[in-house]
């Protein structure tokens, strides 16, 4: 437990950011090379954090502190009733990848602050596997 959601989520994002780029192969790891040297290692041209567009601001700040960019927090539209769009979900995936950009976490959202809607985080967590990245939920 963490005492705040924004401590919640930037310790969330910090260790999927060091578990994807550890230490492996000759490499020490983002934690003693940092972002430019991990990139390179890995064979990256960036990373991106996938979240539905209702995220809450503090994954804005958390991309920021965390070297990603808030440029590379990348929004996935809901549908009607504020739910994540898996069909885009895999789409902006399927961007990612043409573009040589890993996702390092896909963030679910268990109820946003503005309407309560809960994605459906199954689904994101199956997709979240297929495409070998860390699942993070979020809740308000």
């Amino acid at each position: 437990m963490r005492t705040s959601g924004r401590e919640a989520d930037l310790t969330a994002l910090w260790a999927s950011r060091n578990n994807l780029l550890g230490a492996r192969g000759g490499f020490a790891g983002i934690h003693r090379a940092g972002m430019v040297a991990a990139l390179r290692h890995y064979g990256h041209d960036g990373l991106a954090i996938v979240v539905s567009e209702r995220g809450h601001y503090s994954l804005r700040k958390a991309a920021d502190v965390l070297g990603i960019g808030r440029d590379n927090l990348v929004p996935v539209a809901v549908d009607a009733d504020g739910r994540m769009r898996i069909d885009l979900l895999r789409d902006t995936l399927r961007d990612l990848q043409r573009r040589n950009i890993r996702p390092m976490a896909i963030v679910g959202i268990a109820g946003t602050t503005e309407t309560g809607a809960v994605d459906p985080l199954d689904a994101i967590a199956d997709v979240a596997q297929e495409a070998g990245c860390h699942f993070h939920v979020d809740a308000a």
